[in-house]
């Protein structure tokens, strides 16, 4: 791929989610809508904690550092460039999850289009196009268009690489139930109705605290190990097309 092509795809993946990001702070504090006042989103802290509850939002943080540190490697000599943006399987740990975050939300959109949260505002459609969409998109396109140097079959992937796809997923699960019985707890303790809390867990027909165990459960597992799944799949699949391709 042209140097200065690259540079372009990478300056979209630094910008991009971070102006999502971005536009939906800045707009639910200056423009809140009426659920945002309801439960205090409108305040900066709790607009900032509320970004922090969906794995869209760690994917698009995660893709605007590799995306940054790979800019500034465009910069640099080959013998003082930041490594770990220059790794094949770290471009395939962010499109596996970029890819899981837009099959949620599309699946979220058409099976149960009254769980999404926070489509009633412009900036919010927005962001979500651009967020769910169109990055994913653009960055397996990229992905799948980058000549391979590291070529490991499926076995070698999952034990030498792929399990790593599944440590931030577990991460984000342990914040996230922390998270939700913390509030629980406090919801509780101190009668505190509960429509004033901002979505006490990110995804409805998931609260371990609240839904079957057989309705949470394998959510949790799918989530822990999709970065795997679909991470062995973009190592075999760009190996393939990239062999084809700059044969």
């Amino acid at each position: 791929m042209n140097r200065k092509i690259k540079l372009g795809f990478l300056l979209f993946f630094a910008l991009t989610p971070f102006f999502c990001i971005m536009l939906d702070i800045i707009m639910t504090i200056i423009q809140p809508s009426e659920i945002n006042i309801a439960v205090n989103q409108n305040l900066f802290d709790i607009t900032i904690a509320s970004e922090t509850i969906y794995f869209s939002i760690w994917t698009s943080i995660l893709t605007i550092v590799w995306a940054t540190c790979s800019i500034i490697n465009y910069y640099r000599k080959p013998s003082n460039k930041i490594k770990w943006s220059e790794s094949e399987h770290v471009l395939t740990m962010i499109v596996a999850y970029q890819l899981l975050v837009m099959l949620v939300y599309t699946g979220t959109i058409i099976f149960a289009n009254d769980k999404i949260e926070g489509m009633d505002t412009w900036y919010n459609i927005l962001k979500s196009i651009l967020e769910h969409w169109l990055v994913p998109i653009v960055i397996i396109g990229f992905y799948f268009y980058i000549p391979r140097k590291e070529k490991l079959d499926a076995k070698n992937y999952v034990k030498n690489i792929g399990w790593k796809n599944c440590i931030l997923p577990i991460i984000y699960i342990i914040y996230i139930t922390l998270r939700a019985g913390l509030i629980k707890y406090y919801i509780i303790h101190n009668n505190v109705p509960e429509e004033t809390i901002y979505q006490i867990f990110p995804y409805k027909g998931g609260n371990p605290f609240v839904d079957k165990v057989y309705i949470w459960l394998p959510g949790y597992l799918v989530t822990a190990t999709s970065g795997l799944i679909l991470g062995t799949l973009f190592n075999f699949l760009s190996i393939k097309t990239t062999n084809k391709i700059w044969k």
